[in-house]
């Protein structure tokens, strides 16, 4: 049957305190050697499992750092894939017909906001009436406004 870590660590145990009970009863020096150098055997195979059982805080310290990393590869990663399918949206919108119409009127409305910019004349006044005396036109205006 297989024993878990605590069990065979309470085997142990129980053998080192067995290992004890028989040096205090002993009175022979060789045999208290002898258990003496078991004693010490089996308090190091006991101490060993219950090392590896239990985790120090440097341990969970380094462990909380490795998935501060991850975490952080984990952000970036998503990052660059967001980034990365924005501009594989807008690429794909400039090569459609819809994205081409948008540029085009996005330049065309920059050529006009710089050209209106650069003007020097100053922007005159629309006269109410209509004309620039002032007074109504009884005919209608050709495309140069007269």
């Amino acid at each position: 049957m297989v024993q878990s870590v605590a069990e065979r660590i309470r085997a142990a145990r129980r053998n080192v305190d067995k290992a004890k009970k028989f040096l205090a009863k002993s009175k022979n020096p060789h045999k208290r050697e002898a258990l003496m150098r078991i004693i010490a055997t089996l308090e190091a195979t006991s101490n060993e499992p219950m090392r590896r059982s239990t985790t120090t805080s440097d341990t969970v310290a380094q462990a909380r750092a490795r998935a501060r990393i991850a975490a952080a590869r984990l952000d970036e990663m998503n990052r660059l894939a967001d980034e990365r399918a924005i501009r594989e949206a807008f690429e794909q919108e400039a090569r459609s017909a819809v994205g081409q119409a948008r540029k085009y009127h996005e330049e065309t409305v920059a050529a006009f906001t710089r050209a209106a910019a650069t003007h020097r004349d100053p922007v005159k006044p629309i006269s109410p009436a209509g004309t620039w005396q002032g007074k109504p036109t009884s005919r209608p205006k050709n495309k140069f406004g007269w």
